[in-house]
């Protein structure tokens, strides 16, 4: 199926009966104007199409659009019709996040969801993940799921080529802002997890014995991690090119901290799923997943995208594809931000989905 061959609403002229004996021009050929159409003049739909500089509606910035059903009655699935159409037609990339979403709640991805990635991607399907964590975690979770892709990691801020490790695009803070962040932390009493690369090696610094319990028990998590840099002194955190703070904290000393940063650098302010304690992250203010993905939609030729989440830091993914779709354990603000509600993670919903709907 080829774009130039889809009409407005989404068909394809090509082995129409009625175009092939010389019964209709086609659409497209005759601009709208088509015997079916000869009382009514041109196809509105075709009309519509032509006037928003779309070839069809399922590439349209406005769609799904309140006329959608009114002008195309005879198809009650009209919507995923068309979407289904342009995912065939358009490259397409599918970003999906982690924890929550691809990742079971044992923290992996199961042996159903890895099978259907590989396979799906050595067939020709554009996939890869947003994610918070680090390629290093990442890669320990999704263990099983080899076909190669770019990654997005620590929400934005880096994009990884995972099957070489090297950096494709990276946001740091400078010096500056880094200390401003810094400052404001120990004045609150927070200490924080700081994320940064020295001598090409990244770092996790953080003084241990000033950290809050769950901070070390999140830390806990990580032994053995290469990133792995315990330090002694608050000047020792800031060695190299910073690039992320984890605030793990109460919420009384937290939320004066989001407040007073949340306009001027990239927050994510909520609990931890696994373990319900507060949580504050800083990022340089164009660490998004939002625009990770739009620099890899460019990267890897695509021109659509198709995202599933399940928490409030995937909504700037949201935001900016063509479709999103939220896991059945996914908060409430992204359920109403979604074109549907799929399975739940530990369902494989997105592997399902992706089996059913990424061919």
């Amino acid at each position: 199926m080829n774009l130039e061959h889809i009409t407005a609403c989404g068909e394809c002229c090509t082995g129409c009966a009625k175009h092939q004996q010389g019964q209709c021009p086609g659409c497209i050929e005759a601009d709208g104007y088509v015997p079916e159409w000869s009382q009514s003049g041109r196809c509105r739909v075709h009309a519509c199409a032509r006037a928003h500089g779309v070839q069809f509606c399922g590439v349209c910035p406005e769609f799904p659009c309140d006329k959608l059903h009114e002008m195309i009655s005879w198809n009650p699935d009209i919507a995923e019709h068309l979407r289904s159409v342009a995912r065939q037609v358009v490259p397409t990339l599918y970003l999906s996040d982690l924890d929550g979403t691809l990742l079971r709640s044992d923290q992996h991805t199961s042996a159903y969801t890895n099978e259907t990635i590989n396979r799906l991607v050595q067939q020709g399907m554009r996939f890869t993940y947003a994610t918070a964590r680090s390629i290093h975690t990442a890669s320990k979770a999704t263990q099983g799921m080899d076909a190669a892709f770019p990654v997005i990691v620590y929400n934005g801020a880096f994009i990884l080529d995972n099957a070489t490790g090297k950096v494709l695009h990276a946001n740091f803070f400078t010096k500056e802002e880094a200390q401003e962040i810094h400052t404001a932390l120990m004045e609150a009493g927070v200490q924080s997890i700081v994320y940064s690369v020295a001598d090409g090696k990244e770092r996790m610094s953080y003084i241990r014995e000033k950290m809050h319990p769950a901070g070390r028990a999140f830390m806990d998590t990580r032994k053995g991690d290469l990133r792995d840099t315990p330090v002694h002194a608050d000047g020792e955190l800031l060695a190299g090119d910073t690039f992320y703070f984890t605030c793990i904290e109460d919420v009384s000393k937290l939320e004066p901290l989001h407040e007073l940063f949340r306009e001027k650098y990239r927050c994510v302010y909520s609990k931890d799923i696994y373990s319900d304690a507060q949580w504050l992250e800083i990022m340089p203010k164009a660490a998004t997943k939002a625009n990770a993905a739009r620099q890899l939609a460019k990267l890897l030729g695509c021109e659509r995208i198709v995202a599933f989440g399940d928490h409030v830091n995937d909504l700037d993914m949201f935001a900016i594809a063509d479709e999103c779709y939220a896991v059945g354990n996914a908060v409430p603000e992204l359920k109403a931000a979604a074109t549907a509600v799929i399975g739940t993670n530990d369902e494989d919903g997105v592997a399902h989905w992706l089996d059913e709907h990424a061919k």
